[in-house]
């Protein structure tokens, strides 16, 4: 178990700018990794992406009617 020791001015008092420091960084950290992981996800997504098949366009072929059949 680690011991945790407070931050603490000349005065004795606590340190809360430090701490505010601390907790800013760290919420600028999570909000980077949450946008890399959201990217990630994005680029994933792309990436799976298919268009149609040629198929969609193919003319039935016993029949003399130029409907287009999926």
């Amino acid at each position: 178990m680690t011991e945790h020791t407070t931050r603490r001015l000349a005065d004795g008092s606590i340190d809360f700018s430090h701490y505010r420091a601390e907790a800013n960084r760290l919420q600028q950290e999570a909000k980077i990794r949450a946008g890399l992981s959201l990217w990630q996800l994005l680029l994933s997504g792309i990436a799976y992406f298919k268009l149609p098949q040629n198929r969609w366009m193919r003319r039935q072929a016993s029949s003399r009617s130029s409907v287009l059949v999926a």
